[in-house]
């Protein structure tokens, strides 16, 4: 059974899944060194094949080896301060070479994923064609799932910083008695507010809430990888405040039909204006739409038959 292999052929990656296919072993059980990485060349000129050497990884016996590291410790103790540094400078050099070796093996990797299994199985036997396409889809899940869950992170940081974003610009509100709570279902975060000065923060009609929230959502945006929703709400505001723009379609239909002339509403952030929308669809006796611009846009309920 071969221990080494030394392969070539045009690529770094080509060179050692030769080598691996021609030892029978996976990347895990092998040794790799890099003699040449190869050159491409410009329009074969200046090309150079990579040369890498294949060597089949000795199994140990975990017992033998720690009994085996103990005597040899006892063994090759320096007796002199020269030895000492011979050994010292074999040891970083030793170092070295496995830092390189392992970084290799991840451009090695990187290679790998980027090109085609038709690229890679071109010319080969059905056993290393297989072998090519478990090595590949190793590698792309290994990425898939570095990216995962960096995303993630990313995304936690992004709530974070918004939440800390908040809460210094109630601060320079003059409200220093203020603290931000987050709580997140799948892609919708919401921020609750407390604090003693709560109509501050709410404002006329929520103007000064609804302000915080697109300065909040715009902020997000910035910093977040995926598309989250914001939401943000003090001693629950925004249910008092349904309740209230609910009450008010209901006036405002019970009056256009017993009048059978439209009414204006007052100017209101789109998200209220969907919500009156919504609820007065299931009146059949009413219809609604709205006109002008922000922020003064405004909703406008009629009767059905005009």
């Amino acid at each position: 059974m071969k221990e080494k292999y030394i392969a070539q052929a045009a690529t770094q990656e080509e060179a050692i899944i030769k080598g691996l296919n021609a030892l029978s072993i996976t990347r895990d059980e092998a040794k790799i060194t890099v003699e040449e990485p190869g050159k491409k060349g410009f329009l074969g000129i200046g090309q150079k094949d990579a040369v890498v050497i294949v060597e089949r990884r000795e199994k140990i016996n975990l017992v033998d080896e720690l009994f085996n590291d103990e005597f040899e410790i006892e063994r090759e103790q320096p007796s002199t301060l020269k030895e000492a540094k011979k050994e010292e400078k074999k040891e970083k050099v030793t170092q070295t070479a496995k830092k390189q070796e392992v970084k290799n093996e991840k451009e090695a990797k990187a290679e790998e994923a980027k090109m085609s299994v038709e690229e890679l199985a071109e010319g080969r036997d059905p056993a290393e064609v297989e072998l090519v396409e478990k090595n590949q889809e190793a590698a792309q899940t290994e990425s898939k799932v570095d990216k995962e869950e960096q995303i993630q992170r990313d995304d936690q940081e992004a709530i974070d910083n918004v939440r800390q974003y908040l809460k210094d610009i109630i601060v320079q509100m003059n409200i220093s008695d203020v603290e931000v709570y987050t709580s997140r279902v799948k892609d919708n975060v919401k921020y609750d507010v407390e604090t003693e000065n709560a109509g501050l923060v709410i404002g006329r009609h929520g103007k000064v809430l609804n302000g915080l929230q697109t300065l909040a959502q715009n902020h997000m945006h910035q910093l977040a990888h995926s598309k989250i929703n914001v939401r943000v709400d003090v001693e629950k505001y925004r249910e008092r405040r349904r309740n209230t723009v609910e009450a008010l379609a209901e006036r405002t239909a019970e009056k256009v039909i017993k009048t059978n002339r439209r009414v204006k509403l007052d100017p209101m952030p789109a998200h209220e204006r969907k919500q009156i929308h919504h609820y007065l669809n299931e009146n059949p006796k009413v219809k609604t739409h709205s006109e002008g611009r922000e922020p003064k846009r405004y909703l406008v309920v009629e009767p059905e038959n005009q």
